[in-house]
C-alpha cells in the first residue's frame, strides 16, 4: 500500500517510513505551516512531532488507510470562523478555543460539527454540549474546516471512531511509532549534520546567544567520566553532536560555523557605507535578496495567486488608481511591486539624558502581491537599511539612502535575473509607508 507525503511529492511503502521522512525532509514546522496527519481522511495538523506520533497510536492505532479510487487529496486544511472570518491553519485545540473567546465576549456560536444545530453564547453550555454530544467527534461543517490543494479549494471531514473519547492534541510520552527496518545511515548522516548547523544559526540570529555561550556549549558537550570511556568513545562514533562539533570540524568554532552557514545556507552579507566620517549607513542589497528569495519556488507561487476584485471595492492594492495606470504593473507579464517601511525607533530609553541621540531609523520592504494572510508575518519582511536618525538628518535622505535607490532604478528599469523561472522579472517601488514610534 502507497503512503504519499502531503507535503512534497515523496511516497513510501509503510507508515513508519513514511514518518521518518516527516521527521528527517519537513521538520520545520511551525504554526504557519504544521505537520499534517499520515492518513489522507484525517484533516488533523499538529505543531510539533510527538503530537503527531500520540494521534497516530490513539487515533489511528486500528485504522486502515483508505485511498479514495480517483487518487488521495492532498493540501493544507484551515479552520474559517463563521464569526470573525479568520481563517488559519486547523488544529482542533487553536479552533476551539477560538470559539470560546466569541463565548467570552457573550457572542452567539454555533456549533461546529455537522448536522448540529445547537448554538448558544453560554461559555460552560458551549463546553458541556460538546462533551455530552461530539466527545471524541472530528466530523465537522464543511464551511468551517476545509482542506484547500495547489489548485482549488477540496472540502473534506475525517472518518474517525466517534467512540475514542481522548482528544488528538493530548500528549503522552509512553507511546511510539515504530521506526522501519532498514536506515539510510549516510542520508540520516547529512540531515542531522545540517540541522545541527541550523540550530546554531537559529541560537545566534534568532535566540541571539552569544558566541562564547555558543562555543561553551561545544566545548562541555562531551562526556568526561572516566570509568564511561570506553562506552563513551563507542557512542560519540555515531554521535552526530559530538562528530560534527569535535576539534578541526566545521561546526567546532565560531569562525568555522561562519564559514558553514555561508557555504550552506543562502546568507546576503551586509554593506556599511561611510557617509562622513563617523557617520554610517548599513544597507542590505535588495537585489541580492529578492534573488536568494525566489531560489524558493513557493514563493513566486504565491505571487501568482490572484483573487478576483469585487466591483465597487478596495480589495487590494491593485484596486487602485495609481496601479492601474501604471504601465508596468498592470501590464500581462509578470512584475514585482514593492511596499517599503521606513521606521524611526528609539533604543535608548525616551525620557532619559540620551533621548534622540541612538535613534535608528529602519527600512523594511516586502513583495505587494504576496496574499494578505502572508503580509503581516515577520519571516516576509525584510530589512533594507538602518541608519542612526541623527545621521540621517545631517547627511539628508537621498545620501543615506543612495545605494537602496540605485538597487531600486535597477529593479525598475533592468530587472533582476530569477534562476528559477530562468527569466529577468522587473520591479517597482509601489508605496513608500512612514512609521515613527
Amino acid at each position: 500500500m502507497e503512503w504519499k507525503c502531503k507535503l512534497c511529492a515523496v511516497s513510501s511503502d509503510t507508515r513508519a517510513q513514511l514518518f521518518r521522512h516527516y521527521r528527517l525532509k519537513h521538520s520545520h514546522y511551525s504554526r504557519v505551516k504544521p505537520l499534517p496527519c499520515l492518513y489522507d481522511s484525517c484533516i488533523c495538523t499538529f505543531q510539533s512531532f510527538n503530537a503527531l506520533k500520540i494521534h497516530l497510536s490513539r487515533i489511528h492505532k486500528d485504522t486502515q488507510r483508505t485511498l479514495d479510487s480517483e487518487g488521495s487529496k492532498t493540501g493544507s486544511s484551515f479552520f474559517t470562523c463563521p464569526l470573525c472570518g479568520l481563517k488559519e491553519p486547523f488544529s482542533e485545540s487553536n479552533m476551539f478555543c477560538h470559539l470560546r473567546s466569541h463565548l467570552k465576549n457573550h457572542e452567539n456560536v454555533t456549533c461546529p460539527f455537522k448536522n448540529c444545530t445547537y448554538h448558544t453564547n453560554v461559555y460552560s453550555s458551549f463546553n458541556a454540549h460538546k462533551s455530552r454530544k461530539h466527545s471524541g467527534s472530528l466530523d465537522f461543517c464543511d464551511h468551517i474546516v476545509s482542506i484547500e490543494n495547489d489548485s482549488s479549494p477540496v472540502t473534506s471531514t475525517a472518518d474517525l471512531n466517534a467512540d475514542d473519547p481522548v482528544p488528538c492534541w493530548i500528549a503522552d510520552t509512553s507511546t511510539s511509532v515504530p521506526e522501519a527496518e532498514s536506515v539510510n545511515i549516510g542520508e540520516l548522516r547529512a540531515q542531522l549534520h545540517h540541522n545541527l548547523s541550523s540550530l546554531f544559526l537559529k541560537m545566534q540570529t534568532v535566540l541571539h546567544v552569544s558566541d562564547m555561550v555558543c562555543q561553551e556549549i561545544v566545548d562541555h558537550v562531551s562526556p568526561t567520566e572516566a570509568v564511561l570511556n570506553d562506552l563513551v568513545n563507542a557512542v560519540n562514533d555515531t554521535n552526530i553532536f559530538v562528530s560534527a562539533t569535535a576539534k578541526g570540524v566545521d561546526l567546532s568554532s565560531n569562525k568555522r560555523r561562519k564559514t558553514y552557514f555561508e557555504k550552506t545556507f543562502p546568507v546576503v552579507k551586509l554593506v556599511q557605507y561611510v557617509l562622513e566620517p563617523g557617520r554610517t549607513v548599513v544597507y542590505v542589497p535588495i537585489l541580492q535578496m529578492i534573488q536568494e528569495i525566489f531560489k524558493h519556488t513557493d514563493i513566486l507561487d504565491r505571487i501568482k495567486e490572484t483573487k478576483a476584485s469585487q466591483e465597487g471595492h478596495y480589495m487590494s492594492h491593485k484596486d487602485g488608481k495609481y496601479f492601474q495606470e501604471n504601465t508596468l504593473l498592470s501590464s500581462s507579464e509578470l512584475s514585482l511591486p514593492l511596499i517599503l517601511y521606513i521606521d524611526d525607533l528609539e533604543i535608548a530609553n525616551p525620557l532619559g539624558t540620551s533621548c534622540k541621540i541612538h535613534k535608528l531609523c529602519s527600512v523594511y520592504w516586502m513583495f505587494a502581491d504576496l496574499p494578505s494572510k502572508y503580509q503581516s508575518a515577520l519571516h516576509v519582511i525584510q530589512l533594507a537599511a538602518l541608519c542612526k536618525v541623527p545621521d540621517l538628518h545631517s547627511c539628508g535622505y537621498q545620501r543615506a539612502l543612495s545605494p537602496l535607490l540605485q538597487d531600486l532604478c535597477c529593479l525598475e528599469h533592468d530587472g533582476v535575473f530569477l534562476s528559477s523561472p530562468l527569466v529577468s522579472q522587473f520591479g517597482v517601488l509601489f508605496q513608500w509607508l512612514w512609521l515613527t514610534i
